[in-house]
């Protein structure tokens, strides 16, 4: 079976699927079914499985990902509108 890459799913999808892990694990089904379950890696729902017994739902919440707008920078303001425009 093909693991999904959950990267390319959009992050509604992805907040879903912790959830869902979460709720699987804790009905005692073990990773390595949930994982096939929920076609990710072992490895992965191991890591969400056990963010959360560290943290709870807090700790697996997604955070925003990348850098934040106009951060690192290195074209000056003024070049770069020539560059956008």
């Amino acid at each position: 079976m093909k693991k999904r890459d959950a990267r390319t799913l959009k992050v509604e999808v992805q907040q879903e699927l912790r959830y869902q892990i979460i709720r699987l694990r804790k009905k005692g089904i073990p990773n390595h079914e949930v994982a096939k379950m929920v076609e990710m890696s072992k490895e992965s729902t191991s890591r969400i499985w056990a963010m959360y017994k560290r943290g709870g739902m807090k700790a697996i919440i997604l955070k925003q990902r990348g850098r934040k707008d106009g951060a690192k920078k290195t074209l000056s303001v003024q070049f770069h509108h020539v560059m956008v425009a």
